[in-house]
């Protein structure tokens, strides 16, 4: 027999109702929005109330597009503290590439105003889209091993470092070979 979550009755079996508090119990469906819903908070951190609502929301409006204040003025910085180390990789390289022979202020500036837009656009969308991958292995996982992916998998200011070391390393590199020649 199993206990009513909101006033530990003991409940009859496949009761759909508490005999108490004449409450709906939760059916398999809603435990696993429960427990889906536990995960995404494990894995968004200390905002997850706020992307969990946009998220929502996207998923409700079925629209890709959600503005994202933080990915549109840190970009790649954004990316790589929520643990999207190859977006972050792909942003900074496209930043490169497009800024590379621009020597004109006004056109780099507009170019790196465009850049920040797609970030903001839809950074939400690609962080959604991220979190609902790792909330699906999450889910294939039990106990110790679930909480250690998720704890890996969490934003965390070592994902900016290890970002900004990468980072340096290529820059290194390619000063080092620049300089070669």
């Amino acid at each position: 027999m199993s206990e009513c979550p909101f006033c530990g009755k003991e409940l009859p079996e496949e009761s759909g109702l508490c005999p108490k508090c004449g409450r709906e119990q939760a059916g398999p469906a809603e435990n696993d929005a429960a427990e889906d819903t536990a995960i995404r908070e494990a894995l968004l951190g200390n905002h997850a109330a706020e992307y969990i609502g946009k998220f929502d929301r996207m998923a409700a409006a079925r629209n890709p597009l959600s503005w994202n204040t933080a990915a549109f003025f840190f970009g790649a910085l954004w990316m790589a503290y929520r643990r999207l180390y190859v977006q972050a990789l792909c942003f900074t390289l496209l930043g490169a590439c497009v800024g590379w022979n621009v020597t004109d202020l006004t056109l780099s500036a507009a170019l790196t105003v465009a850049l920040g837009l797609v970030a903001g656009v839809f950074g939400n969308r690609i962080y959604m889209s991220a979190v609902g991958a790792r909330a699906a292995k999450a889910r294939t996982l039990q106990g110790a091993a679930r909480e250690a992916y998720v704890k890996r998998n969490r934003p965390s200011l070592w994902g900016v470092l290890i970002f900004l070391a990468v980072l340096a390393a290529i820059l290194f590199a390619v000063l080092w070979y620049a300089s070669s020649d």
